[in-house]
């Protein structure tokens, strides 16, 4: 399981080890399955944003490597920023009512070219997730006895109705927060 907080700002590689720069955000659908569909690779050599497709990832994981030969690619009308658009957002029930907040995403990938978001985690150890002390905190807790794990709230209860308007909307007759 892989988390945006730690794929931010993680050097990006072309197949031949040449470091083109860092991942800047993820690029996505917003369908009940959010699939992975560009990278926004900001450049070593001009600090430049570029929208990589997905389909040029060879690996994506602890290491981010793309083929050779990568291009530049708009965003569709369907595709949103998870960082730009989800991450620090409230979500909200159907009712308007604020719930939580998204701390960071959960990402699974199943292959290079099926890159998936399967949740928003909305616990503190997401918090902790950011300022890399989230390994420090799950080592404290266990000396007490205690397990501290990501709080996960699955991608399928999201709402897509105003997901662009800066809101994370849920469907709270579906929702099951879930410990990882």
């Amino acid at each position: 399981m892989l988390y945006y907080s730690k794929l931010l700002k993680q050097n990006i590689y072309t197949q031949d080890g040449v470091n083109i720069g860092h991942l800047s955000d993820i690029i996505f659908t917003f369908t009940d399955i959010a699939h992975v569909t560009k990278l926004l690779v900001q450049t070593k050599k001009d600090g430049k944003l570029i929208h990589v497709p997905a389909d040029e990832i060879i690996v994506f994981g602890d290491d981010i490597i793309l083929k050779k030969s990568f291009h530049d690619q708009k965003l569709a009308d369907n595709e949103l920023y998870l960082g730009k658009n989800v991450i620090d957002k409230q979500i909200i029930d159907i009712h308007g009512r604020k719930v939580v907040r998204v701390n960071d995403a959960v990402i699974q990938v199943k292959n290079e070219k099926n890159v998936y978001i399967t949740g928003v985690d909305v616990g503190i150890l997401s918090v902790l997730r950011w300022v890399k002390l989230d390994e420090v905190a799950k080592f404290i807790v266990a000396l007490l006895g205690y397990q501290l794990t990501p709080r996960v709230l699955s991608w399928k209860n999201i709402q897509p109705l105003e997901l662009e308007g800066g809101k994370v909307v849920l469907d709270l007759s579906l929702i099951h927060i879930y410990d990882v």
